[in-house]
């Protein structure tokens, strides 16, 4: 008896499960068939609407506008002799009235050829009592604008009123050259010779105001590491604004070689020393060290340093005691030191 009512039991669960199942299934068809339908409805109604935006937007590029835009210009044939002080304007702000079609153009189009303002056919008006001051007005550039607007614009003003210049002389002049040289050298390796530059000096030409400014002329940076022999390289001049190179770039030479130490005496100057005094120096040497290029080893010699003492300088003087002063003659030289730093002087009146 209770096997059979677990029997029936079963089965209508069962029967049950199967029927929850179908109706579920009935139910998911309904919502995609839904679904689908209003997805249609969205996609229909999103090209009309796309239709009727350009058909509107269209119907008002027909339209007439008064609007202002922005035109690039290029100013030509400042007199003779003369250049501008800072920058020319590159755009001029206009009211036009054109239709639809020509402002979206106008916008679209990513490069627009500039407007030439020709200073021989309109010049340039000076101020009274001014040399360099000078002015454009906007009515005596609207002929020369509107004959190079397209036929479609129709030109109303141009703003500013107003263009404002300061001009003043060309002038010439000669400045040297300085390379901006980051070196470094391989071990047991340095620079031999002064470094040469070839042109040394340029001409520059532009303003009088900004070229009495520059002093020398500086390269881009070159960067050379580990150096073992002579280097060349072309260096390229860093531009100055409204400044003209007679050249651009220089050759610059970099002599290396290996060195060697060295060590020799140097006898010791006295400088200042009065005609009735004699002072008389403990040692009268100094041995100086320094590191030279092989190719000049032969030529070291104590010519190649100056040593001295200051006889005005024994008031400031530690006891008897002075200080040695060392100078190297030549270039090549690097890394030198000296013993003593002092010597003993004792004073002898002649």
């Amino acid at each position: 008896m209770v096997c059979r009512t677990l029997f029936f039991i079963f089965n209508s669960l069962r029967r049950s499960t199967t029927l929850d199942t179908n109706l579920l299934r009935q139910f998911g068809e309904v919502l995609t068939r839904k679904k689908a339908k209003l997805n249609q409805r969205i996609v229909i109604f999103t090209f009309f609407l796309v239709v009727a935006t350009i058909l509107w937007y269209l119907n008002k590029l027909g339209y007439e506008y008064d609007t202002e835009l922005a035109f690039p210009v290029r100013f030509e044939n400042f007199p003779n002799g003369k250049v501008v002080v800072g920058e020319p304007p590159h755009h001029l702000s206009m009211r036009v009235k054109t239709y639809g079609y020509t402002l979206l153009k106008h916008k679209l189009v990513a490069s627009i050829s500039p407007l030439v303002i020709d200073l021989e056919r309109t010049p340039l008006l000076q101020f009274k009592r001014s040399d360099s001051k000078f002015f454009l007005t906007a009515a005596g550039l609207r002929s020369s604008i509107a004959s190079q607007l397209r036929g479609d614009l129709q030109l109303i003003s141009v703003h500013p009123d107003t263009l404002f210049f300061e001009l003043t002389s060309l002038t010439n002049r000669k400045v040297p050259v300085k390379p901006d040289l980051r070196l470094s050298f391989e071990k047991q390796h340095m620079q031999s010779a002064p470094i040469s530059i070839e042109p040394d000096s340029v001409v520059i030409s532009g303003p009088k105001t900004i070229i009495d400014t520059i002093a020398a002329l500086h390269s881009q940076e070159i960067r050379l590491d580990k150096l073992t022999s002579t280097a060349e390289q072309s260096a390229v001049l860093s531009p100055i604004p409204q400044v003209a190179f007679s050249v651009r770039k220089v050759e610059v030479r970099i002599p290396v070689e290996k060195f060697t130490e060295a060590t020799f005496s140097c006898p010791i100057d006295i400088k200042n020393l009065p005609p009735n005094i004699r002072l008389i120096l403990l040692p009268r040497t100094v041995n100086i060290k320094c590191n030279i290029p092989l190719s000049h080893y032969s030529t070291l010699g104590s010519g190649c340093f100056e040593a001295y003492v200051d006889f005005n300088s024994i008031d400031n003087s530690l006891g008897n005691t002075i200080r040695v002063h060392t100078i190297p003659k030549k270039e090549f030289i690097s890394n030198f030191d000296f013993e003593p730093k002092f010597v003993e002087f004792f004073i002898e009146k002649m």
